[in-house]
């Protein structure tokens, strides 16, 4: 991994607080505790990772209950951040995700994706009580403790409420050219509220939900070309 600096960032810091800024990290090892076993994973970033050893390896796994930011670019936009400053906080979860060592456990179950669901508590609440994840009920109730820790945690301005507190969450942008699907998710609730459908969207165009104060913004860009081919609006 190459550091350029690190600046901690803990619950509680006053608004404003600088966050961790690096060149992103392309998988970062960690240990986790899965149903009992201790297993050796490779983090993507602060929701997901590949199992490395155990039942379940070479799989890909999504952990449930909360999100973190997309780091394959800075495609992240609303109140004063830049797409840049939020893209450093994406990085910052995938760290302090992968420092911990969690307990964590799944039945098997796997996302449309085809990603193994990992249900890791401790995680969760850590990573929304310091702002570098937010609440994500996928079809189901969110969690009241991490409801209250993500209440708590806009109030004072932690992590990615620091510079601006949406009320909906612009999680995802996919499609084609010609047209993309939007998903999002209401921060006072936590709960994904569906799709949308938005025509005539190029890429690197940006897509918005909400007003200026209580909206959100994400870049469109394909899939093919989050990695490769990485357009000029994402690229390092």
């Amino acid at each position: 991994m190459r550091w350029l600096a690190l600046l901690v960032l803990l619950a509680g810091c006053p608004k404003q607080t600088s966050t961790t800024i690096y060149e992103s990290p392309d998988g970062i090892e960690g240990r986790v505790v899965v149903n009992s076993m201790d297993m050796t994973v490779s983090w993507s970033d602060g929701d997901s990772w590949t199992f490395l050893d155990g039942r379940f390896a070479g799989k890909d796994a999504r952990l449930v209950g909360y999100n973190t930011l997309e780091n394959w670019g800075p495609c992240h936009r609303w109140g004063d951040w830049t797409g840049a400053e939020l893209l450093e906080l994406a990085d910052a979860a995938t760290v302090a995700a992968a420092k911990g060592t969690w307990n964590c456990s799944a039945s098997g179950k796997r996302d449309s994706y085809g990603r193994v669901l990992v249900a890791c508590p401790d995680a969760a609440l850590s990573l929304i009580e310091d702002g570098l994840a937010h609440v994500y009920a996928f079809k189901e109730e969110a969690e009241p403790r991490l409801l209250l820790a993500q209440k708590e945690a806009r109030l004072d301005g932690r992590g990615m409420w620091a510079k601006g507190r949406p009320e909906t969450l612009l999680t995802n942008v996919s499609g084609t050219d010609g047209g993309v699907w939007m998903s999002t998710i209401e921060a006072r609730t936590g709960q994904w509220s569906g799709k949308s459908y938005q025509q005539e969207v190029t890429i690197c165009g940006e897509l918005c939900v909400g007003n200026a104060l209580t909206g959100s913004c994400m870049l469109y860009v394909p899939y093919s070309n989050r990695y490769t081919n990485r357009p000029e609006c994402i690229a390092d």
